[in-house]
């Protein structure tokens, strides 16, 4: 329909464009233009013509004059002029040349200066660093926790006072509750644990972390540095079973390097550093073989290196310049330590100060000269454009002397631009003309444009008709579908029906086959060859005998009424079988052709699930594969939790960590739910194993994947707080946090009034 109407009405359109296009060929705008800048053009060659005309008459006026005396006087001064002009360029050139390499020293010196404020400026923050290191170290002599920050004593009196408002009381900071069994592992334990961790405080419950973040606020407001953070996990008073995780090997790991007397600080330092699978390793070399053996995923060297499979890390720039401040055996070898650095930055920061003193006093004296050599340029600049301005002055009264052999050439130029304005002249002419036909095919087109803007407008109409007529049929489609799904439960019927009859059949055909073997053991079979009349009468004598001997009997027409009952019946059972077989046979065909649309929805949406696993693993940097087998019905995940990592360190979801595992099942739901059409979408407590880290990956996921799915509502149950998570300030995202439960009351209500 589409294209009988398109083929129809194309003509006017095409009309109707070509029409526009001729019309802005023939736009005589650019034409006026081209008229206008020949009269600017007349107009510029008359006047060049006025003034060749005014410098002729000059010049035979000047040609009547005696002026060899004054022409011999102006030579002269020309040429003195022209040697004093020479003498001012190179005086020029000397004093630029010192101006330039007056400046490009002052700007030499001025970023040598500026590089060496910037060191001092370094080293007062270094010298500034390490009298607060000397300081905090002669502070945690008396105690502990000053190594921890100055402000880390006041806020563990202010949560000793506030004990009584909590309904366990929090435990911290973590570094302040472990012991190094060899100090010579404080590197690299810090290095595994973090500073973060060590600062940080766990609590029971979210109630006592609201209290605990208030009583942080409060007492570390003016605190410049990373502040605790706080950690939720309820206090068990077990430890957990690391024997499976453990590696099988003589080395350490940072787990038995510790003495921790809290089984729930243990338990957090497994949780969130993993120090259980973590190996200590003295020697780069000895670690790189055992990684590579693959007996642990990790190992720290004495230096604090990090080793991992095929990968080595030497140990990055902290905050104390190389050395540990938390775990220290020797705090006075450690401020002897810092007091000698102390003096050696100082020494180089007076040294430096001294020198950018020495190096602003050249600096004064370069401006100072390149100032004068600038003043000196400017007045010889002065001097040499008067100088020039004389040599020009003399130059143009020589020309104008000389003018007597100039006449002719005046005369030229005149006649040259009368012939250039006779030529403007006729090109205005042509132009004229032109344009006035452009004009008649503009009020042509124009009124073209007119007849075919009435015909698109006639084809827009008939445009919203189709549009009518697709949504009529967009509806009837709607229609057909829902009829097709009401045949498909209609044929589901008959096949029912079909089941049942057979079933009839082969029950009917073991009574024939039961009839024919009594048949058959009253009287054989047999083939004959007698005439059908023959055979009559022998039945006839058989009937009579059947009278005689039988009076008892049914009667002959009683049993041929039956015959016939028996025989419509048998027909209509055989006709009803030949059409549920083509019944059979049609739902059959139709049952192939959905399995086969099954198994290709079945693969489509595998995959899309896979890919969408693949892409949500990839916020966290991890690589995995789904593998679904639908004979063995079984279904595989396997994780690469680094993605530069070969193909070999991908393991299964049993050998993953808590938060790994707990991540990877929330990515695995989430691309399960891009392959379900349910309006609603709940997930319960999906984030108890996950640390804050893959916590606040996996939370960000859904809430993005829940905004992209508007029309669809999410529910996530968690015991966790989700403020931090930002999930507040997005549109359409509410919080509901439900009341704790009054654990005071140890005894029910009913239980006490049968007591009483």
């Amino acid at each position: 329909m589409i294209d009988d109407w398109w083929v129809h009405n194309s003509p006017a359109l095409v009309g109707c464009l070509e029409v526009r296009t001729d019309a802005k060929r023939a736009n005589p705008s650019s034409h006026k233009h081209e008229l206008r800048a020949l009269d600017r053009q007349l107009v510029d060659k008359n006047k060049e013509v006025k003034a060749l005309e005014n410098k002729r008459d000059e010049s035979i006026a000047l040609s009547q004059r005696d002026v060899k005396g004054e022409r011999l006087q102006k030579t002269q001064q020309l040429e003195e002029s022209r040697v004093k002009m020479k003498q001012l360029e190179d005086q020029v050139k000397t004093v630029e040349n010192d101006r330039f390499q007056f400046e490009s020293s002052s700007d030499k010196k001025s970023s040598e200066i500026a590089g060496n404020e910037e060191k001092v400026r370094q080293l007062a923050d270094d010298v500034s660093k390490c009298e607060e290191e000397i300081r905090r170290l002669q502070s945690s002599r008396k105690d502990r926790l000053e190594a921890f920050g100055q402000w880390m004593p006041r806020l563990v009196a202010a949560l000793q006072q506030n004990q009584s408002r909590f309904r366990k009381l929090p435990k911290g900071p973590i570094g302040a509750l472990m012991k190094l069994k060899d100090y010579r592992w404080a590197m690299a334990v810090e290095q595994v644990v973090g500073y973060r961790n060590l600062i940080s405080f766990v609590c029971d419950n979210h109630d006592d972390e609201v209290i605990l973040r208030r009583l942080v606020n409060e007492n570390t407001r003016d605190v410049r540095g990373p502040r605790p953070d706080i950690i939720v996990t309820r206090f068990t008073g077990r430890e957990y079973d690391v024997s499976q995780s453990a590696p099988q090997c003589s080395y350490p790991t940072v787990l038995q390097m510790l003495e921790v007397p809290d089984p729930d600080i243990q338990n957090c330092l497994i949780d969130l550093c993993s120090v259980e699978e973590t190996l200590l390793i003295e020697s780069a070399q000895d670690a790189r073989r055992e990684i590579n053996r693959r007996i642990a995923k990790q190992a720290y060297t004495l230096e604090g290196d990090l080793v991992l499979y095929m990968r080595f890390y030497s140990k990055p720039y902290d905050r104390y310049g190389g050395r540990n401040s938390v775990f220290r055996a020797d705090v006075n070898g450690a401020i002897q330590d810092e007091t000698v650095k102390l003096n050696a930055l100082k020494e180089e920061l007076g040294g430096l100060r001294q020198n950018i003193a020495t190096m602003k006093q050249d600096l004064n004296t370069t401006k100072h000269h390149a100032t004068q050599a600038k003043t000196r340029l400017a007045q010889l600049q002065k001097e040499k454009s008067r100088c020039a301005a004389l040599v020009s002055d003399l130059q143009a009264v020589l020309e104008e002397e000389n003018a007597e052999e100039d006449t002719a050439t005046y005369d030229g130029e005149i006649d040259e631009c009368r012939r250039a304005i006779a030529d403007l002249v006729e090109q205005k002419s042509d132009k004229e003309k032109h344009l006035r036909e452009l004009e008649g095919n503009l009020r042509q087109c124009q009124a073209e444009i007119q007849t075919h803007e009435g015909a698109v407008e006639e084809v827009a109409t008939e445009i919203e008709d189709l549009k009518a007529k697709i949504v009529e049929v967009e509806q009837h489609q709607g229609k057909v579908q829902g009829l097709a799904q009401t045949y498909e439960s209609r044929v589901s019927e008959i096949k029912k029906g079909v089941l049942e009859l057979e079933a009839k059949v082969d029950e009917l055909m073991g009574k024939i086959e039961e009839a024919v073997g009594r048949a058959t053991k009253a009287c054989e079979r047999m083939e004959t060859t007698r005439d059908p009349k023959s055979i009559e009468r022998e039945m006839a004598k058989l009937q009579q005998k059947v009278r005689e001997k039988g009076p008892g009997l049914a009667e002959k027409q009683e049993v041929q009424q039956r015959y016939v009952e028996v025989a419509n019946h048998c027909k209509k059972l055989g006709d009803d079988i030949t059409g549920y077989k083509r019944a059979h046979k049609a739902m059959l065909d139709g049952y192939k052709k959905r399995v086969e649309k099954y198994n290709l929805l079945r693969d489509l949406t595998v995959h899309r699930a896979k890919l969408s696993f693949q892409q949500l693993l990839s916020r966290r940097g991890y690589d995995g594969k789904l593998k679904i087998n639908f004979e063995a019905q079984t279904l595989t995940i396997t994780v690469q939790v680094d993605s530069t990592e070969k193909a070999s360190a991908t393991k299964n979801t049993l050998s993953l960590s808590g938060g790994e595992r707990s991540f990877t099942t929330v990515c695995f739901i989430m691309s399960l739910w891009d392959a379900m059409e349910a309006p609603f979408r709940i997930l319960d407590e999906f984030d108890v194993f996950m640390d804050m880290l893959n916590r606040k990956i996996a939370m960000t996921s859904m809430l993005l994947y829940a905004e992209e799915q508007s029309q669809r509502q999410f529910i996530f149950l968690t015991p966790q707080d989700m403020h931090d998570l930002g999930g507040a300030s997005r549109r359409n995202v509410r919080i509901m946090r439900l009341r704790e439960p009054d654990r005071s009351q140890t005894t029910l209500d009913e239980a006490v009034e049968d007591a009483t």
